[in-house]
């Protein structure tokens, strides 16, 4: 294929971001595509104007372009603002997101953007109900974020000495002590009982958002499209506010359990937890990658992409580290249960927690669960996968752009 793809990403967000838009780039190189990459924090921006000026001027050169979140849809003008940047309508661009669709924060420009052959990609399959409702004019598809893969091969990486016996990779952000949608700006006091509902819900059932809204509504009577319409703005609130909840009743549960925690993320050293807890600096990604090599197991909360995937789940499993996870119906299908991966819940499954200073202490176990889902995720969930995925999407959506 002598048609390039175009990807635009950022050096200066999350630090996984910009080395899985790398591992991405280079999965669709391997397929055939030349990829140029554009990182859009450049100083001067001359970079990304370079870019934009290719799409305009040669649309006929370019299979798609990709961008992370609303990456390469905007660029700044004169006073450093951030603008729509017009299109060709010809060339495909396909959103990547590496968050859910109501992180309104994030990613607002780029549903809302006027694109005629778009894309957008997410990491959670009840996100495709969310999205087909509040823009059907979009094209939508399930593309998880997939795992980094490892520098070792198996074998190496179940020799290696690991001297943590349990790594958890999350930042606290801290628990809002008033619940957004209580606060007077907000004023539809008809919506709080519902989401009162919604967030205790959520409290004991690993679900999504989008699960926990169309459960309570349903609860209620209220099937029909335009509730679920009306409750739109309070997405976001709700996903904020119950993500840093599940994230320390995942600490409480796991020192409950008795066992040793090293987290790597911010804000935890005020905390009650503080004193009972290793706390790693923040690192880099590839020192990330080495931290993972280092544990025995990796804890994951789903961060409520609870009917999909996260990376941090698929690294692990490619590094050689056992795996237990928040549960997510998705990864249930993937993966079995008890031989590649354990869940967790904050219902019947939290008992699950119970068997982790075995898993921690046999080695023998340990590492049969290490590489049966090792070798799952080498087929199923590294990033020539997804990017075998994304070129029959766009090739199926727009055959001419690849003949």
């Amino acid at each position: 294929m002598d048609k390039k793809v175009i990807i635009f990403s950022s050096r200066i967000t999350h630090p996984a971001v910009w080395p899985n838009t790398v591992s991405l780039a280079q999965a669709i190189s391997r397929l055939g595509f030349p990829v140029l990459l554009c990182d859009i924090n450049e100083n001067n921006f001359a970079n990304l104007i370079d870019f934009q000026t290719l799409i305009k001027e040669a649309p006929d050169t370019l299979a798609f372009t990709l961008g992370i979140s609303d990456c390469g849809l905007n660029t700044p003008d004169e006073q450093g603002n951030w603008q729509p940047q017009p299109r060709p309508a010809s060339v495909p661009h396909v959103s990547f997101l590496f968050d859910t669709p109501y992180n309104f924060p994030a990613i607002q420009h780029t549903l809302d953007h006027d694109i005629t052959k778009h894309i957008i990609s997410m990491m959670d399959r009840d996100s495709l109900r969310y999205m087909d409702m509040f823009h059907p004019e979009k094209h939508k598809l399930f593309l998880p974020v997939a795992g980094t893969e490892a520098k070792l091969c198996l074998d190496d990486l179940m020799s290696r000495e690991r001297p943590i016996g349990l790594l958890y990779c999350a930042s606290n952000w801290g628990i809002d002590t008033v619940r957004a949608w209580r606060l007077p700006e907000w004023k539809d006091t008809a919506a709080i009982p519902l989401l009162d509902d919604i967030a205790e819900y959520m409290m004991t059932h690993s679900v999504t958002t989008v699960r926990a809204f169309e459960t309570i509504l349903h609860l209620r009577g209220l099937d029909a499209p335009e509730y679920l319409l009306h409750m739109r703005p309070y997405f976001w609130p709700m996903l904020r506010y119950i993500k840093p909840y599940r994230r320390q009743k995942a600490m409480s549960m796991l020192l409950a359990a008795d066992v040793p925690i090293h987290i790597v993320g911010d804000y935890w050293e005020n905390t009650p937890f503080a004193q009972k807890i290793t706390i790693h600096p923040r690192v880099n990604y590839a020192e990330f990658l080495h931290l993972i090599t280092q544990a025995k197991v990796l804890f994951s909360d789903m961060g409520e992409f609870n009917n999909g995937g996260h990376e941090r789940v698929f690294t692990a499993m490619l590094h050689g580290t056992a795996v237990m996870s928040e549960y997510s119906q998705y990864l249930a299908e993937e993966f079995s249960e008890g031989k590649e991966i354990l869940f967790y819940d904050y219902g019947g499954r939290a008992q699950n927690l119970a068997l982790l200073p075995q898993l921690i202490h046999d080695d023998a176990e340990r590492t049969s669960m290490a590489r049966h889902a090792y070798q799952k995720a080498y087929t199923r969930h590294r990033w020539i996968n997804r990017a075998r995925a994304l070129i029959d999407a766009l090739a199926l959506l727009y055959p001419e752009r690849f003949t």
